[in-house]
């Protein structure tokens, strides 16, 4: 009997610990998407803003409130992707430089040498 129950709580072990990093990896995909939605977002920002620039700079208008608002976006965007990020980090070893995954004990990152944190 004890070899049947020594099994059994291995399994249950197996079980939880799968069970736990398929949670992480739920968790770190849906930090992703997140991050790639903010990226798209503050990409469709910049193309406005380079949209209102020229047509401000054709018409030579004065008028920069739009300018301005675009600004405040792209740097509200910015900052919820970096909280973004910020906690992807927690997941993976990400570079700080170029964003690209690195094993977790990696000191520098394989693909543009930075410094990990």
């Amino acid at each position: 009997m004890d070899f049947i129950d020594d099994v059994l709580q291995k399994a249950q072990k197996a079980g939880k610990f799968i069970a736990d990093k398929a949670d992480t990896a739920v968790d770190y995909v849906s930090l992703e998407y997140k991050a790639s939605s903010l990226r798209s977002k503050v990409d469709s920002q910049y193309k406005e803003l380079g949209r209102l620039y020229y047509k401000l700079s054709q018409t030579q208008a004065e008028d920069c409130g739009e300018l301005q608002e675009i600004s405040d976006s792209i740097k509200a965007l910015l900052c919820e992707l970096n909280a973004v990020e910020e906690d992807m980090s927690k997941y993976k070893n990400l570079c700080p430089e170029c964003r690209a995954s690195n094993p977790s004990k990696a000191e520098y990152c394989s693909k543009c040498g930075a410094k990990l944190k």
